[in-house]
């Protein structure tokens, strides 16, 4: 019975395991598409109505991207309205925001 030793850097059929790393590397870097990167302020392709309604900053039932997307959504409502609001943050998950009008009463 023989031992088979090996050299340093090949496998046990020969083959050099540079050159077989550099090889899957490249390989790798081929397949790779580029994605376009996440961003915050890009969204995808909305039909006419949701498209009409992005202009505006805030309204019932709107779905945004991101965290940061629903709190940049909440600054640009509170410049242009001039409202006061705060933020609750209750976990890492769960945003709130509250209006904080004064509300004034008439008394007729």
């Amino acid at each position: 019975m023989s031992i088979v030793e090996w050299q340093a850097g090949y496998d046990s059929d020969g083959e050099d395991r540079r050159e077989r790393n550099n090889w899957m590397i490249e390989e790798a870097v081929a397949a790779f598409e580029n994605e376009t990167s996440v961003r915050h302020n890009v969204y995808p392709d909305l039909d006419e109505e949701e498209a009409a309604r992005r202009n505006e900053s805030l309204y019932f039932g709107k779905v945004f991207i991101s965290g940061i997307a629903f709190k940049e959504g909440v600054l640009d409502y509170a410049l242009k309205t001039g409202y006061n609001i705060s933020q609750k943050r209750y976990d890492k998950t769960k945003l709130v925001f509250k209006l904080e009008v004064d509300c004034i009463v008439n008394d007729e």
